[in-house]
């Protein structure tokens, strides 16, 4: 199950759903539904989503950049004390496979502390999921 925190903001177009992961094998839950929560604070407005009904343990959280805070927050909220929700972030600007790569190195880099090492395997392998995306849908 991943949970939808489909944000588009007023954008018509760039829906997560129109991404149809269902297709893909996954089943998903639309997260931001009417009533939306009216609370300040990012922690209070991820409660106040769970407050009427709080789902299971999803696979991962699916959003999209404006909302990741809120992805953070909910994360948090399902997460078992030693086992993280994974979250995946979106950004429905078009983006060349070489800014991800570069973008992925920057993260690794801030993470280590340090340039990444391109001797040594990736933490995640960008290079072969760019390349076969339709493998990692089933």
């Amino acid at each position: 199950m991943l949970l939808v925190l489909d944000y588009p903001g007023r954008r018509p177009e760039a829906h997560i759903s129109e991404m149809h992961l269902d297709r893909c094998g996954f089943e998903c839950a639309e997260v931001l539904t009417s009533p939306m929560p009216t609370a300040f604070s990012t922690p209070e407005y991820a409660g106040q989503l769970f407050a009427q009904r709080r789902p299971e343990r999803p696979a991962a959280l699916v959003a999209y950049c404006a909302a990741a805070p809120l992805a953070v927050a909910a994360g948090a909220l399902l997460a078992g004390p030693a086992d993280p929700v994974p979250i995946v972030v979106l950004d429905p600007q078009q983006t060349p496979p070489s800014e991800i790569l570069h973008e992925y190195h920057e993260v690794v880099r801030q993470v280590e502390g340090k340039a990444p090492d391109v001797e040594r395997p990736p933490l995640l392998d960008i290079e072969g999921l760019l390349a076969t995306p339709r493998r990692w849908c089933g």
